[in-house]
Formats: C-alpha cells, structure tokens, sequence
C-alpha cells in the first residue's frame, strides 16, 4: 500500500518567483547565504528552461547523426564484404551485393523529413 502511494506521488515544480527590486536589495543586506542561494536557483532554473526548449530539436538530429553513423559503418562492412566476393572471382554475386550496397547508401542519406 505504501509503494503504491509513493510511486502515485506526482511532483510539481514550480517555477522561482522573483521579489521586486527593493525586496531584493533587503534580501540581500539581510542574509547574503539567502541571497546568493536565491540567485544559484534562478540561474539553474533559467538554463533548464532553456534546455528543455531546445531539447525537441536536439534529440532528434542526434538520433539521426547516430542512424547515420551505424548506418554508413554497415555500408562500410558490405563494401568490404563486395571485395572479397569480387576477389574470389563471383562478380555477379559481388555486383548484387553493390547495388545493394550502393542502394543501402542512399537511403541513409535520404531526406525523410519531407512528407512528398
């Protein structure tokens, strides 16, 4: 029952408010620890907003550069592998295999953002 409830729990983070001008200045003449804790938080909070507004765009181009990557080390693999067929003298084989491969490039590199 209790890990239940605490698995249920729903946090709620709410933003820093920010004190008026003069509400500042006495917050910092009378506790500077208060004050420079205040500030720390507003700074952390402003760089997360900032991250999280960016994170929609970051994530998927890094995904993308990663598929890319894997994607052109498998080509790299089939490339050799075409050589080798090519060397032990099958070269209808090895020319399957590279238009394979050679098809396998492209669509790594193909735009697929566009809908059309």
């Amino acid at each position: 029952m209790v890990w239940a409830k605490i698995e249920n729990q729903q946090h709620l983070h709410l933003p820093v408010s920010i004190p008026e001008g003069k509400a500042l200045q006495e917050l910092k003449q009378q506790d500077r620890k208060a004050y420079k804790f205040w500030f720390r938080e507003i700074k952390r909070q402003a760089a997360h907003e900032r991250w999280m507004e960016k994170a929609p765009f970051r994530t998927p181009a890094r995904l993308a550069r990663t598929g890319q990557f894997f994607g052109l080390a498998a080509v790299a693999v089939m490339a050799v592998l075409v050589a080798y067929v090519a060397y032990l003298d099958h070269p209808w084989l090895a020319g399957v295999l590279g238009v394979l491969d050679f098809v396998g490039l492209a669509a790594i590199f193909a735009n697929t953002d566009d809908p059309h």
